[in-house]
């Protein structure tokens, strides 16, 4: 068997995952950082160890079964050579956002079908997700001069420029952050940010007012990563604000409010990150969820916008979602509003946003 993902912290949680159900605390080997397998028969592998290895001295039929995680990713050319070089008798892609944003197909490899689909709400529904209280804000920023690329979304250095230049946003979130969350002395946070030096300026903002925070960042080494997610479940850090870290992928249990300082440029993009939430909040029957939603002028002018995308790339809940929309407790101006994930209830078939339908 070969497990494929990007990041170390998946491969990590993965085997440990593998172990578990197994009851075998010795299987699996990792590819990854220098790591390299001896026995080549359950590895977990980076696809950065296998891009750098000559795949042809590798027989292609050698691995039976190749999963690969974070399967959106395997339109890029290094899951290509890898996937078209092995012949397993199983492939197996695991994904949160089967939905590209530049619209590239990942489905071909699989015939076009998915073999097993659970979305988002269905999870919460189900209790394998937990769910969230959202909070959406209009910080009345303009994005309609930033710069805009398909595939791609905003200009990241325009976008950053213009979140960091005078910290009036940063104060904002601050201040809507202490009014929602009743004890930020004990919040466990995640941030995340349009770029390295927004999550830095971001940290440090935090830190002039009095909350612990530190931005973690693909420049951190591992071993500060790790120090750092310790600190963050111990109590010595309150948030940890990161861009592109851990939005795939990663459990990180003790987490119980987000912030979402970056503008989503899809609803893909959107839903990969509460999918993100969700299982970082899987083991509390209960979570917050802050999001800081700045105004978006060239995807989506609301939430309830949003709500309206979403719904349209699930067309099995599209009539659910149209009564969803009209009930979204979000007001003209996008200001800080609750929202919990709604039950559709089993008698009238309405969306329910309290524990009891209205028709009972």
């Amino acid at each position: 068997m070969l497990f494929v993902a990007h990041r170390k912290e998946i491969l990590n949680q993965s085997l440990l995952t593998f172990r578990h159900a197994l009851r075998d605390a010795a299987f699996g080997e990792l590819w990854v950082d220098g790591q390299k397998p001896n026995a080549f028969q359950h590895v977990f592998a980076s696809i950065q160890s296998l891009a750098v290895a000559n795949l042809q001295h590798l027989d292609a039929d050698w691995f039976d079964v190749l999963i690969i995680d974070e399967f959106h990713h395997a339109a890029a050319d290094t899951y290509k050579a890898l996937i078209d070089h092995l012949e397993p008798w199983e492939m197996l892609g695991l994904t949160a956002t089967p939905e590209r944003g530049d619209g590239e197909p990942i489905l071909h490899w699989f015939d076009e079908s998915i073999a097993a689909e659970l979305r988002l709400w269905d999870a919460i529904d189900q209790h394998r997700l937990c769910p969230f209280a959202y909070y959406g804000i209009s910080d009345g920023t303009d994005l309609t001069r930033i710069g805009w690329r398909r595939g791609s979304g905003y200009d990241i250095q325009q976008l950053t420029n213009l979140v960091t230049g005078d910290g009036v946003v940063a104060r904002l979130v601050i201040e809507q952050t202490r009014r929602h969350v009743s004890d930020m002395a004990s919040m466990r946070a995640l941030g995340f940010c349009v770029s390295i030096t927004h999550a830095q300026f971001m940290a440090a903002q935090f830190e002039a007012a009095g909350v612990s925070a530190l931005a973690l960042t693909s420049q951190t080494p591992m071993l500060d990563r790790e120090a750092a997610l310790r600190d963050l479940e111990s109590g010595k850090l309150q948030i940890v604000f990161t861009v592109d870290l851990f939005n795939e992928g990663v459990d990180i249990p003790s987490v119980d409010t987000l912030l979402f300082c970056d503008p989503p440029t899809a609803p893909h993009f959107s839903c990969s990150n509460w999918d993100a939430a969700c299982d970082a909040f899987r083991t509390r029957p209960y979570a917050r969820c802050s999001i800081s939603w700045v105004a978006i002028a060239r995807s989506f002018a609301s939430v309830g916008a949003w709500v309206h995308c979403w719904a349209a790339r699930e067309p099995r809940l599209k009539s659910r979602w149209s009564r969803v929309f009209h009930s979204f407790p979000l007001d003209a101006t996008c200001s800080w509003m609750p929202w919990h994930p709604p039950r559709f209830c089993a008698i009238c078939g309405n969306a329910c946003h309290g524990p009891r339908c209205a028709c009972q």
